[in-house]
């Protein structure tokens, strides 16, 4: 009985840690209360964000059929269908409305970029970039700003 009673206890304290992940293989970033991550099935998170202000299409260069970006005001988001699932292949940012994971967003200066990313990463060309898992984060920056930020399959 005892080894039972113990069993169940040490199920309880795994579950107890399921779901709360402290650490991500890749970038996310959140947008209206959507969790956005590159490679995600794109079809819960544009239901999340709702109807799109603009939607356009063109031959994917890499995948299959036809890329298609969607424009939801703070960000645009560009599909792809892969193996057979249609997938979030690149998210960048159209204002300063949304922010990365770790907080970051256009207008920012590039010390806070600093602050954030560490100094690994920035090149001499006004580019920072890194990959996490299957993402790579690029932020551009213009005299010292943050004028751009994009996710992308790595």
């Amino acid at each position: 009985m005892k080894r039972w009673v113990l069993l169940l206890l040490c199920l309880a304290l795994l579950c107890a840690g399921c779901g709360k992940e402290t650490n991500r293989e890749d970038f996310r970033f959140t947008y209206r209360e959507a969790e956005i991550g590159i490679n995600a099935e794109a079809g819960p998170v544009l239901y999340r964000l709702g109807e799109p202000v603009q939607c356009t299409q063109s031959p994917s260069c890499a995948f299959e059929g036809m890329d298609t970006t969607y424009y939801h005001g703070g960000i645009y988001l560009t599909t792809a269908t892969v193996e057979g699932t249609e997938r979030i292949i690149r998210a960048w940012f159209a204002d300063d409305t949304v922010c990365t994971g770790e907080g970051l967003k256009i207008g920012d200066s590039r010390d806070r970029a600093q602050e954030l990313y560490g100094p690994e990463g920035f090149r001499e060309d006004e580019i920072w970039e890194a990959v996490r898992g299957n993402t790579r984060l690029v932020i551009t920056f213009a005299e010292d700003t943050v004028d751009g930020i994009i996710y992308e399959v790595a």
